[in-house]
């Protein structure tokens, strides 16, 4: 169900939830502000986990804010007011904007700085309006049920063969980004638009069809079936529209984009016939990114990934060619991956990108890209690999809440671990983060160690088939992010010509483990610990000292059994070494930094140490 008010910015719900939004994004921003050393600080500990930041900033003023706990990746819980001192006097800050206008005072007319501020406005303002759609849905569909998440989930599955719960999941996930000051940014999106066509409003979104003549498109698969195989098979009332159109290729494109980007810039196609808009749509709801979309119609169909020209987060969301072409070339590697090596086959999925087009031409439009702006991949939907009693869940959806969940959907799984075994809570988060880590980790250090690939397997990549509330399987969408050291696979990558425009091959073994740390430990597991450790009050050693169990044995068996010996050590060397390693999003952001990726040296949880500080 979709919900729809005329002003959302008036809701009462929405002034309530802004001045959490704005706290929210500020301690974002704060703690990116301390991780990547934008400014000089001065840290006074004060007992054993709390003390105060002092930030240095322009014409002797300092920020100051007092912190009640550090936890082992640098997470800061912030305790009281955020004071700018000032001349013997104080003021508190509450909102980014006055935080980065305060840090960035004597260079606040540049370019970089003034986009931040208006993206990290944007950012809150789509915040408040996330929790406001929470708030309005969790009224209307609050469960009265006594059974757990897991049981929920399937009840719900089985009793409508259209209900997705991953779906349904990614549309109950909130929280975006966990440490980009600018999780909710999207720029070009009014709020009314927002509500729209929003995963948090669990909106459903008509695409529009367009028949794009074979002249002007380039497509791309895995197979003999080009895009528009799948999707005349996937919608067969298409075929009736497509029969006249023989020489066309059908690209799906997100109602928005066809209302501010293609009515507008190709107009010469559609006024020539070279693009068709087809009377039919198909009907999906959007995931987590916004601009990929579930089937409403089936369990199934195949999921689509449309270009929209809204920046979320720090880019623009289109789909480039160098992305289409690379994606089915990508995934038919990584399925062959899958089905031959022992230690991968039954445990993981990488979900393929079966097949993709873009719009191709010589004419030029100042400023904006045609080619990336008409442009899709469709990739195979998760739940169709699974059996009736088989859950797929998005591991972003395990930090948030459902109606009918008892806290995050991980504590909810944990407590469920603990009802059927009946051992301590303790016990019960130690186990299942250590069934959780199994099933996640050791797949993606054999795809590093043993062929030079690096996969972006953070929260929102990574889904996670559930069997009777345990983790059993992984699964891995999104090959945008990959990266291939290119001597691993050398006479691969020459004999199919990857498309290299978005720095997805290196010659440098240290930006796969860079990717694994901040992707595999820091946006995942370091999420989900640090959650965790709030809900439950546990010593976040206890939990940690689980992941590196399963990722040392990980490792030994790699080596053993793969003559990876010294592939695995130099690995073992960089993963428990003395830093782990984080994306500098803050600074990517100032840097107009978006594929060349720039790290920053952050604690390691897996040694013993200080936690939170870098030696």
């Amino acid at each position: 169900m979709s919900f729809s008010f005329p002003e959302i910015r008036t809701e009462k719900k929405y002034q309530k939830f802004l001045p959490l939004s704005q706290k929210r994004i500020l301690q974002k921003l704060i703690q990116a502000v301390i991780r990547e050393k934008v400014c000089e600080y001065e840290w006074k500990p004060n007992g054993f986990t709390g003390g105060t930041y002092i930030l240095k900033a322009p014409l002797n003023r300092t920020i100051q804010f007092d912190v009640k706990k550090i936890y082992y990746l640098g997470h800061i819980d912030i305790d009281g007011p955020i004071l700018l001192a000032d001349n013997q006097t104080h003021s508190e800050l509450t909102h980014p904007v006055q935080f980065l206008q305060v840090l960035f005072e004597t260079d606040i007319t540049s370019n970089s700085v003034q986009t931040l501020i208006n993206e990290l406005d944007n950012s809150v303002t789509n915040d408040a309006i996330a929790l406001t759609a929470k708030e309005y849905r969790r009224v209307s569909e609050t469960s009265t049920s006594e059974t757990r998440a897991f049981d929920t989930l399937i009840k719900m599955k089985n009793k409508d063969p259209h209900f997705s719960p991953l779906t349904y999941l990614e549309q109950w996930a909130t929280e975006g980004h966990t440490i980009h000051p600018c999780s909710k940014t999207r720029i070009g999106l009014s709020p009314e638009e927002n509500q729209k066509y929003s995963p948090e409003w669990a909106a459903e979104v008509q695409l529009v069809l367009l028949a794009v003549h074979e002249s002007h498109s380039t497509s791309s698969s895995m197979s003999d079936e080009e895009i528009k195989d799948l999707l005349l098979s996937d919608y067969p009332f298409l075929s009736k529209e497509m029969d006249e159109l023989a020489s066309y290729v059908l690209i799906p494109v997100h109602p928005w984009q066809y209302e501010h980007m293609i009515k507008k810039y190709y107009r010469e196609e559609l006024d020539k016939k070279l693009i068709i808009p087809l009377h039919s749509v198909i009907p999906v709801k959007p995931l987590l990114s916004f601009r990929s979309l579930a089937p409403s119609l089936g369990r199934k169909l195949h999921h689509i990934k449309t270009a929209v020209n809204i920046q979320m987060t720090s880019a623009k969301r289109l789909v480039s060619p160098a992305s289409v072409n690379n994606g089915p070339v990508i995934s038919k590697l990584l399925k062959e991956i899958e089905k031959t090596d022992p230690l991968l086959k039954e445990r993981v999925v990488f979900l393929p990108e079966v097949a993709g087009c873009h719009f191709s031409s010589s004419r030029k439009f100042p400023g904006i890209d045609l080619e990336k702006n008409l442009s899709c991949i469709i990739r195979e939907n998760p739940e169709a690999y699974l059996a009736k009693d088989e859950l797929a869940v998005p591991a972003a959806s395990l930090i948030n809440t459902l109606p009918f969940s008892s806290g995050t959907l991980m504590k909810d799984l944990i407590l469920g671990y603990r009802d059927k075994n009946m051992v301590s809570i303790e016990k019960s988060a130690t186990e299942y983060l250590e069934l959780y880590a199994k099933t996640v980790i050791p797949c993606l250090v054999q795809l590093v160690v043993q062929y030079g690939i690096s996969l972006e397997a953070h929260l929102q990549n990574a889904i996670v088939v559930f069997k009777e509330g345990k983790p059993s399987k992984l699964m891995i969408r999104d090959n945008g992010g990959i990266r291939i050291h290119r001597g691993k696979f050398s006479q691969w990558v020459d004999s199919v010509k990857l498309d290299n425009s978005t720095n997805l091959l290196t010659d440098r073994p240290e930006d796969l483990y860079q990717m694994f740390s901040h992707a595999v430990l820091h946006n995942h597991f370091g999420e989900i610990i640090l959650n965790l450790t709030k809900e439950f009050g546990i010593n976040e050693s206890i939990l940690w000292t689980q992941v590196k169990d399963v990722l040392s044995k990980a490792i030994s068996i790699i080596s053993n059994q793969n003559n990876c010996t010294e592939q695995a050590s130099e690995f073992e060397t960089w993963v428990l070494g003395p830093h782990t390693y984080l994306k500098a999003l803050l600074k990517m952001r100032l840097n107009h930094s978006v594929t060349d990726n720039i790290y920053v040296p952050a604690p390691n949880p897996l040694l013993p140490g200080k936690k939170g500080e870098i030696e």
